[in-house]
């Protein structure tokens, strides 16, 4: 009997079948429904492992043992004339034939029902928290790594010429370009992603900072008319790669590379689209040089850096000389005229800047003519105009074009935020952060927008990360702001003792007091509640201002009193106690008694400030003032609250 016969009498070969369509299902579900329970990607190839691991031993068992009514035995233990091999052999056809049939019915509701839902779930880059409870900063900066996610690294400029460097960042950013556009992919901006052009850092650490489950990578070699472009996708957490492939054509091909690598990387996210990948727009090659040479310079440029802004103008309209149709030129041009009218402006040169707005509008409309859906012609078109209803409708159709595009989202934030429109300018403004998180002027403006929501918390986390991100001046301002606001987030919600020794800016002896005045436990009680005691000591001059900070949460709309007795001993100017309101931005009311200041009052006597707290007050700081010099006692002090003005 020959091997083969007997393999297929001992059903081995229906077993390997039977097996291989058990895995392929197990497989695709784990690797559907996987990430929607927020199993991270190493489950997915655990399955598959074990499922081959477990392929070699199945078949031994299969040759060695038979299934029998009994049980199983060992193959040389049954009788040949009993055996039942050709039943089990009709069964394992039935299995494997329904395994089939479920692995195909579910591939088809996948692609049909499960996968779009899933996209659509991740298409959307951040769970916007818009009520007020406040964030731990490990929540708020811990990456989710969407699955739907990529950034576009700045290619490697494999050139012999160095000064082709603007070719391969400019391949780079096209596909990048090209990929924003895809609805279901959230793509990380080019600011936050070329951040890492030239520094080594492991691929893992990079997609943790930028929140992205894939990275895209690669280099560019041109020699003459001839182009080598190297891509790899890589799964980013355990840095795998999932696809790569070298592309060696000619410099009119570029535009048909682009539009293969942005074909791979879907499919390779296995990205169910409503629509067609995005193309490229093939133009003039000498033309597209000159593009990539003049968006090489506008980059980072500043405003009154006028030498290159006319340089960037001169290869423009060079490109456009060429190709009169290339309507992203005409957008570079449109961007270079309008920071020239800005120039102009900060400049004090009014005509100049009228002139060069005027060239930006008409560059900008001719874009718009030739490629009436051109996000970046609409977006160029929102940040020139002036009416600022016709700018958020620009932004807002730059959006639904091109879901990633940060700068929409950015200045639609802020002309929501003008109008007062908080909760979808937060909104905004956190879409905008989530696509450029390294950007450290973002993630200030997050800051403010979370300042005026009253999550301070989250604020200062926000401010202490724009100062790691941009540094130098920009970095003392943010650290100082997330140190106050962290203090305020932290304040007590209802007063205590007036017997502070530390100097803060909420409370406590003012650093001018320090060595000259005294501030402590009262040392002659009149109740015990609430007490505190002011003295001037012999070198004292001028006057002491002192206080304790609260939370203002719990007397929100309300009216508050602070009632108390106060004595004062050879006072020689006044003493006085006050309240502030603030918010963040400054005071919003103060009371401190004036006319009626308190001089020397040897008896014990009643001290009354009444004041309204505003909804969007943040704390109350309650204080005593001593000018010149003296000594005051307060005690039995109370904080009333009240629902009405008539404090009844």
């Amino acid at each position: 009997m020959s091997l083969f016969t007997e393999l297929k009498r001992r059903n081995v070969i229906r077993v390997a079948i039977a097996y291989i369509a058990g895995a392929w299902l197990l497989t695709e579900v784990s690797g559907t429904l996987f990430p929607v329970f927020g199993i991270p990607d190493w489950g997915v190839r655990f399955v598959v492992i074990v499922l081959a691991l477990g392929f070699l031993p199945a078949l031994i068992i299969s040759w060695a043992y038979e299934l029998t009514p009994e049980g199983l035995k060992r193959e040389k233990d049954v009788v040949r004339d009993a055996s039942i091999t050709h039943v089990t052999a009709k069964r394992l056809d039935g299995i494997t034939i329904g395994l089939i049939v479920v692995a195909l019915a579910f591939i088809l509701a996948d692609r049909l029902w499960l996968s779009p839902r899933f996209a659509e779930q991740s298409a959307v880059p951040i769970e916007i928290v818009t009520d007020h409870e406040q964030t731990s900063e490990s929540e708020l900066t811990k990456p989710q790594y969407p699955p739907n996610s990529i950034a576009v690294l700045s290619f490697v400029n494999m050139s012999s010429d160095p000064d082709q460097e603007y070719f391969s960042d400019g391949i780079s950013e096209e596909l990048l370009n090209l990929l924003s556009k895809i609805p279901e992919l959230r793509v990380i901006s080019r600011s936050s992603a070329f951040s890492f052009k030239g520094r080594n850092i492991d691929i893992p650490t990079i997609a943790a900072q930028l929140n992205v489950a894939h990275i895209l990578e690669g280099s560019v070699r041109k020699a003459g008319s001839q182009v080598r472009i190297t891509a790899q996708l890589i799964e980013a957490r355990s840095d795998t790669h999932l696809w790569s492939e070298t592309y060696d054509r000619s410099l009119d091909n570029v535009f048909a590379i682009q539009d293969e690598i942005a074909a791979a990387v879907v499919a390779q996210l296995k990205v169910t689209l409503l629509g067609e990948v995005p193309q490229s727009n093939p133009v003039d090659t000498e033309a597209y040089a000159f593009y990539l040479q003049a968006r090489q310079l506008m980059r980072n440029i500043p405003l009154l850096e006028l030498e290159r802004l006319e340089q960037a103008i001169d290869y423009l309209k060079l490109a456009v000389e060429i190709d009169a149709n290339f309507s992203d030129a005409y957008v570079g041009l449109a961007d270079a005229y309008f920071k020239l009218s800005s120039s102009y402006l900060l400049s004090y040169m009014p005509s100049d800047a009228e002139k060069t707005g005027k060239m930006a509008k008409a560059a900008v409309t001719t874009a718009l003519e030739l490629a009436p859906q051109s996000s970046e012609a609409m977006r160029a078109l929102g940040m020139i105009a002036k009416d600022p209803l016709e700018k958020e409708e620009a932004f807002r159709q730059v959006i639904d074009a091109n879901p990633s595009n940060v700068d929409a989202y950015l200045q639609l934030a802020i002309l929501l935020l003008d109008q007062g429109l908080l909760e979808e300018g937060s909104e905004m403004m956190h879409k905008a952060h989530q696509l450029d998180p390294l950007n450290g002027e973002i993630s200030s403006s997050l800051g403010e927008v979370l300042v005026m929501e009253g999550r301070l918390k989250e604020a200062s986390v926000y401010f202490r990360l724009s100062s790691e991100q941009t540094g130098g001046e920009s970095f003392e301002s943010s650290e100082k702001r997330a140190a106050y606001l962290e203090t305020i987030a932290n304040l007590p919600t209802t007063p205590s003792n007036l017997d502070f020794e530390e100097n803060t800016e909420f409370w406590g002896l003012q650093p001018e007091c320090a060595g000259n005045y005294k501030f402590s436990s009262s040392d002659e009680s009149y109740s015990g509640q609430w007490s505190g005691y002011l003295a001037s000591l012999p070198e004292s001059v001028g006057w002491c201002n002192n206080g304790q900070a609260v939370s203002a949460n719990a007397y929100l709309d309300k009216y508050i009193r602070l009632v108390g007795m106060v004595k004062t001993r050879d006072i020689t100017d006044f003493a006085k106690l006050w309240i502030r309101i603030d918010a963040i931005n400054g005071s919003l009311g103060f009371a401190d008694g004036r006319p009626n200041y308190i001089k020397d009052e040897s008896d014990w006597i009643e001290y009354e400030l009444r004041l309204y707290v505003p909804s969007d007050a943040i704390y109350i700081v309650f204080g005593a003032v001593l000018s010149g010099k003296g000594e005051m006692w307060m005690d039995d002090m109370r904080l009333e609250v009240f629902d009405n003005p008539d404090f009844q």
